[in-house]
C-alpha cells in the first residue's frame, strides 16, 4: 500500500510541476514574442524553466514528506524529465540528441534536489 501511495504522491507533485512549467512557458513565450529573442536566449530560457519547475516540485515534495527531502527532490527532478522525453517520443518529435537529454536531466535533477534541500 505504501508503494502505491508514493507513486500517487509523485504523480500529484508532477501535475503541480507541469502546471508551473505551463505558466512559466506562457510568460516566457510572451516575452520572446515581444522582444524577438534569438535561439540562444530561448534555449537558456527553457533550461531555466526546467530548473525552476523541478525546484518547486522538489520543494513541494520535501515539504509534504518531511523526511528524505533530497531523495524526493531527486525523484521529482528525474521523473519530470522522464515524462518530458516519453511524451516527446510518443508525439513523434525526434529528440535532438543524447547531449540535450543529459543536460535537461542534469538541470532538472539539480533543481529537484535543491528544492528538496530548501524545503
Amino acid at each position: 500500500m505504501k508503494k502505491t501511495g508514493d507513486i500517487l504522491f509523485v504523480l500529484k507533485v508532477l501535475v503541480f510541476t507541469y502546471v508551473i512549467s505551463f505558466l512559466l512557458l506562457l510568460i516566457f513565450a510572451a516575452i520572446v514574442f515581444k522582444m524577438e529573442c534569438g535561439d540562444n536566449v530561448i534555449s537558456w530560457g527553457i533550461a531555466v524553466i526546467y530548473f525552476l519547475s523541478a525546484f518547486f516540485g522538489g520543494m513541494i515534495a520535501g515539504k509534504m514528506k518531511k523526511s528524505r527531502r533530497l531523495i524526493w527532490g531527486l525523484i521529482i527532478g528525474t521523473a519530470y524529465v522522464a515524462v518530458l522525453v516519453i511524451v516527446s517520443l510518443i508525439m513523434g518529435n525526434v529528440v535532438d540528441g543524447q547531449t540535450n537529454i543529459a543536460i535537461a536531466l542534469g538541470i532538472s535533477i539539480i533543481g529537484g534536489i535543491l528544492g528538496g534541500m530548501f524545503s
